[in-house]
């Protein structure tokens, strides 16, 4: 018998119970220098983001965009914009403008995000502002 599919975000709770210490995600940083993330830690930052987007009183299931390059900071902004109650749309920086536009445009878009601090800065510039743009670290 085949078990139930079950959502990454179920699987994050159970392996965070299990594991809270253990080495969950390890970021790069400059200078060759790591960040360790345990799975608590990284559950807490989720957590307090998803807190953060409760209170901008969005629409359950509205789509949150997130823009960043491939970093640990992308899976916590994920893990967020789900406990939160939302559905992330992914946008990669090198999409090309025409691409990222209609992304934004499309009407059922209601926030923005940048997991990450290199992209983040040009992000929330571009950001609409009659979305609320999420903090970069």
């Amino acid at each position: 018998m085949v078990d139930a599919v079950r959502l990454p975000l179920e699987v994050f709770y159970q392996r965070e119970a299990r594991h809270p210490r253990k080495r969950y995600l390890v970021q790069p940083l400059p200078g060759g220098a790591l960040q360790e993330l345990s799975w608590a830690e990284v559950g807490e930052q989720a957590r307090r983001a998803a807190s953060w987007l409760r209170a901008r009183e969005l629409a359950q299931g509205s789509r949150v965009a997130i823009l960043s390059k491939n970093c640990a900071h992308w899976l916590i902004a994920d893990l967020a914009i789900w406990m939160a109650g939302h559905v992330s749309v992914p946008l990669y920086p090198n999409l090309g403008a025409e691409s990222v536009r209609q992304v934004l445009e499309h009407p059922r878009r209601n926030c923005c995000s940048s997991a990450s601090w290199t992209t983040g800065r040009a992000w929330h510039r571009e950001c609409p502002r009659r979305w609320p743009a999420w903090p970069c670290r």
